[in-house]
Parts: C-alpha cells; structure tokens; sequence
C-alpha cells in the first residue's frame, strides 16, 4: 500500500507505479569539460523503467534541456524527443532533478539504448574518461557507458560526437513490473541494530570542508582534428576512385584532398555507403566544384563537407570520388584491400578505378 504521497510503506502494490521501490545510479558530480550536450549508452541487467533524469549545468539562470533516446542499432540517428523542460539552476556545483518523463522509458534486460541530453546555453558537463563503451558506473540493474560530449544542438542525429567523457548526472529507475511478482517477499526474522554510538568524539575532528570540492578549470570540449595521406605519386589518371576505409575509433571524415591532372574546373562528385558486400545503395554526399590554374598535377583542398561521413568504430565504409574531367590521379597497386595508410583511428584500404561509374582495376 502507499500512503498519500505515493511513498511505499509495508508491501508495494505493482498495480500503481508510483508506489514501486525506485532506485539512483549516478555516474559523477565532478566535471573537466562542458559542451552543448553530452551522450551515452546504457544497458539494462534487469528490466527496468528509466523515470528521471539529474542533470549537472555549467551556466546559472533558467535553461531548456532536452533528452533525447533511441534503442542502440549502430547509428546515431533517429533520436525522438522524450522530454524538453525549462530549469533553474545557479550553475556548477548546483545538480537538477528534471521532472519525470511523460512516459517512463522501458529498457528490457540484456538490451541497450542511447540517452543524449543536450542544453546549449546552459553548457552540459562532463568528465574525460578513458575507455569509449566501457563501464563508468553499474550496479545489479544496469550499467552506464562512456560517451561522448557533443556540440551537436539541433536535429535527430548526433552529428558531433567528442569522445571520450562520461556526463555528469544520474539515472532515476524502477525495476519494471514485468519483473516483479504480485506478492512481496515474507521477512526471515527481526533485523538488529547496532550498537548505539558513542556520544565521545573518537580522534581529531578533521579539518573544516570546503562548501565544494576544490575544481580544476572547466574547459570546452573539442574534436581534434586529424589527417592521414595514402600517397601523392600518381602513376594514372581517371574519372573516379573508389576506396574503403575502416575505423578503429568512432570518426567523422570532414573533408578530402585529392589530386588532378589538368588546369580546369573540374566537378567533384563523393558517395559513400557502409561495406555490406554489394555495390548498390551508395548515397550523394556532396558535389563541389573546384578550379586548378596549374596543369602539373594539382594537389587541392576540396572545402568541408557539409554533413561529414560518420563511420562507427569497427565498421566499413566505401568512398567513391568522381571528376567530370576524368583526370582525377591514381597510383596503380597490386592487393584489393590491403592497407595502404593507417593510423590508431582508422585504416585506408586499396580499392578500384572508376570509368563511366564502372569498377575495372585495381588501385
């Protein structure tokens, strides 16, 4: 039964949630960076229903938050909404309870889902941490996994992912009814107490503490950017190329250097897909152009992608380039698929030229 404030007293009736034991597990209160959000993963050891959400900002006033959650599927798109709330906080040091979700968030045992919260004005913290997936904080329930920071604001994908940090915050929970039995168990015996305490202080009081933890300054969180070149020595020339890439850590490729043969304007085409075996589904990325004044081999800067190509940590990714001149320069090589380039983020495998978007050689 519950009493008038919903709080359980003897048995609790699985019937009404708001009289199921709930329970916390906190990830840290002790931040080095802050961004516009902050994503991680957790998986559920039991079934459980995520009710609430603590929160840690770095600015004071009154802020919106939202969460945003998607069931783990390898991507990082597709977040819905599950709460959007204005709150009022005197900023770092101060945590915030959000309200409950509109509807409780069911995580079964054995799955996992993202959470991402973001609030860009009020600057979300977080704190590094080592291990991109592994196990921050866990108890018999669930787990909670190192993520990202992020500077992504907008929108349904997590574009923007800054590894490796772990959000300042904690998980509130129940253990979902599907878990429960309709009968609570029967006490064994009586609990003893201890023995009273004694009214004498034991030892030297300890120094007077702070009102807060001593802090190191807080900084942004930024990617790093990084560059990794297969070579520069063309022995041929064509219309395309088409080359895989395979990556170690989480990376997003924001932009490509390339090389051409002739002083013109030249079209440059880029399509990707994720290596599954086949030749069909690759997806537009960008057209840009880009004019050479000098015929002897031109080595360019193609400007930054607007949406950059995210490739997740372990998996695939084909990069087709495509000039309309047909003098994008290649080197000829002998072993589809061997590396030609690589460094602790990703690798860069030998591939094919294109001619007329048909695969014929080996390059």
């Amino acid at each position: 039964t519950c009493d008038i404030e919903g709080r359980c007293r003897n048995d609790f009736d699985i019937s009404r949630p708001e009289c199921l034991p709930s329970s916390s597990l906190q990830t840290t209160f002790t931040p080095t960076h802050y961004s516009n959000g902050a994503a991680f993963k957790i998986t559920a050891i039991q079934d459980i229903e995520i009710q609430s959400l603590k929160v840690h900002l770095l600015s004071g006033g009154t802020h919106t938050v939202q969460v945003l959650t998607k069931v783990e599927d390898g991507t990082w798109d597709d977040f819905e909404v599950v709460l959007e709330e204005q709150v009022s906080t005197s900023g770092l040091g101060d945590t915030v309870d959000l309200p409950e979700f509109p509807s409780s968030i069911l995580v079964p045992a054995g799955t996992r889902i993202d959470i991402w919260v973001r609030c860009p004005t009020g600057g979300v913290l977080g704190t590094a941490a080592s291990q991109l997936g592994g196990v921050y904080s866990s108890n018999g329930d669930l787990l909670i996994h190192e993520g990202f920071m992020s500077s992504t604001n907008t929108g349904n994908s997590l574009l923007s992912r800054i590894p490796v940090y772990m959000w300042n915050g904690s998980i509130n929970y129940v253990i979902s009814v599907s878990s429960l039995t309709s009968s609570a168990p029967t006490p064994s015996g009586v609990l003893s107490t201890t023995s009273a305490p004694s009214v004498s202080p034991t030892g030297s009081p300890t120094a007077s503490p702070t009102t807060y933890p001593t802090q190191a300054p807080i900084t942004a969180a930024t990617n790093t950017d990084f560059s990794i070149e297969t070579t520069f020595s063309a022995t041929h020339f064509d219309e395309g190329a088409l080359f895989k890439i395979h990556a170690k850590q989480d990376i997003s490729i924001t932009s490509l250097d390339i090389h051409l043969a002739e002083a013109a304007t030249h079209e440059i085409t880029i399509m990707t897909k994720v290596d599954d075996g086949s030749w069909s589904g690759f997806q537009f990325v960008t057209s840009q152009s880009v004019t050479t004044t000098d015929a002897n081999f031109n080595h360019v800067a193609l400007p930054a992608l607007t949406t950059p190509i995210s490739v997740a940590a372990g998996t695939s990714q084909w990069i087709l380039v495509h000039s309309t001149t047909g003098k994008l320069l290649i080197t000829a090589s002998g072993n589809l698929d061997s590396v030609v380039a690589e460094n602790s983020h990703l690798s860069i495998h030998q591939g094919y030229a294109v001619q007329n978007r048909y695969i014929y050689s080996t390059y």
